[in-house]
This record gives C-alpha cells, sequence and structure tokens, in this order.
C-alpha cells in the first residue's frame, strides 16, 4: 500500500528535520548552566561539566557525585531523545520516499518517544540545576543551548502530532490505488 505525497508529508519532514538541528545546537553548541566566581566558570554542558570551588576540576562526562545524580539522567534522557530523533528523521526521508503505511506510523511513535525522552531530561535538568551551584557563591544561570534543546523538544512534539495528523489523513484519503497513477506514466 503506498501512499500519495501530500503536503503534510513535507510539513513533517521540516518539522523533523528542524527538531534534529535545534536539539543537536542546543546539546552540543555549550554549556546549560554556568556561574563565574572567584576561581573561575563553572559550568555544566552535556559533554561537559566543570567545578570551579577551591580550584577549577573537569568532570568526565559519567561522573556521579554525591547529590548530583541527576547530572546523568539528564544526560541519558537526552541522549536516547537524540538517538530516536535520529531514527525519526530518516524514517521521515524515507517515507517521503517510500510512502507506506508502517513507515508512517513508525514516525508518530519514533517522533514521540524522542519528546518524551527530551522533555523529561529538560524537567529533570530545571527541577535540579539549583543543585549544581551548591558549594559556590551566588547562583549560576541557564543559558541559550538549554533553550535550543528546549525549541527542538517542541518542535519534536510537533512533528508526532503533525505525523499523526498526516497518517489520517492517508487513511481517509486512501483509494487503493494511489499508485496507479505512477505506474502508468512511467
Amino acid at each position: 500500500m503506498r501512499f500519495k505525497n501530500i503536503p503534510l508529508d513535507y510539513v513533517t519532514l521540516g518539522l523533523s528535520l528542524l527538531a534534529l538541528i535545534f536539539d543537536i545546537v542546543g546539546l552540543f553548541a555549550g554549556p546549560w548552566w554556568t556561574h563565574t566566581g572567584r576561581v573561575g566558570q563553572s559550568l555544566f554542558g552535556i559533554t561537559s561539566h566543570r567545578v570551579c570551588q577551591f580550584s577549577c576540576v573537569d568532570k568526565t562526562v559519567l561522573v556521579i557525585e554525591g547529590g548530583k545524580e541527576f547530572i546523568l539522567t539528564v544526560r541519558g534522557f537526552e541522549v536516547l531523545g537524540l538517538i530516536f530523533m535520529l531514527i525519526g528523521t530518516i524514517l521521515t526521508v524515507l517515507a517521503v520516499i517510500l510512502r507506506t503505511r508502517p513507515i508512517h506510523t513508525a514516525i508518530v511513535y519514533i517522533h514521540g518517544a524522542a519528546a518524551i525522552f527530551i522533555v523529561f531530561g529538560i524537567f529533570i535538568f530545571v527541577g535540579y540545576h539549583g543543585q549544581l551551584g551548591r558549594g559556590l557563591d551566588g547562583d549560576g544561570s541557564i543559558q541559550f543551548p538549554f533553550a535550543l534543546t528546549v525549541i527542538g523538544g517542541l518542535l519534536c512534539i510537533a512533528t508526532s502530532v503533525v505525523s499523526g495528523l498526516t497518517l489520517r489523513k492517508h487513511l481517509i484519503t486512501f483509494t487503493g490505488d494511489d499508485d496507479e497513477d505512477e505506474l502508468e506514466t512511467q
């Protein structure tokens, strides 16, 4: 069963690509949180964590420190969300090319799963980011890459919804001979 491409297919593809771009830039462009103190600048990002209390210490990605276990959880959720989003974007490209129902159905669920992981990671970070500044003078501030990740997560939700509407429209308008027109013109 092959569907004809409709404008919503291309909207889904565009949203998927935008969500992927915003998420990648948000995760890897820089730190999500910074704090400037007397010793130096403390920061937290998906790939880095520096604490400057008495001296600056760079932590590895997998360091689990007492009271800051949420860091690993945030990183895990965001990486899983990115993986699902990559798979969803590949499937979206395939859906435009192959135009089959199983791929369209998978897009809805894969982007939904990506959105859930990304949004959970964002909620955990927002809930616990105050602990990053524990032991430091003053509070830190959330930086723009975090906002880009939030936008990427929201676009991923939108992609899932639009792809669901696209599948619904395909199923309602499918006549059983959508691919016959293409075969006759070849």
